[in-house]
């Protein structure tokens, strides 16, 4: 359960749905290619508000981590969520 946001130096608090945004990481399963129907799992994670404008969720080498945006990817000052969806990288 997401409870607080996924940058480890931000403590907000996970209250709405419409204050900042979560993300579905779908990791591998050790063993998946023997057992299809558990090929990968889902987890949540959030990022509020603020964090979003400024980090990125990131998959590296099966942990979770957030990553400051480089220059380029820096959102415009009209932010919109599909941008986020944009920024989002999983390696």
């Amino acid at each position: 359960m997401v409870s607080n946001c996924a940058n480890p130096a931000c403590h907000a608090p996970f209250r709405y749905l419409h204050e900042g945004r979560l993300f579905n990481i779908f990791d591998a399963v050790a063993g998946a290619d023997q057992r299809p129907n558990h090929a990968s799992r889902t987890e949540l994670y959030w990022l509020c508000g603020e964090c979003v404008k400024t980090l990125r969720i990131v998959l590296q080498d099966g942990r979770v981590m957030t990553r400051p945006l480089t220059r380029r990817e820096q959102p415009s000052p009209e932010f919109s969520f599909e941008e986020a969806d944009a920024m989002a990288e999983f390696s």
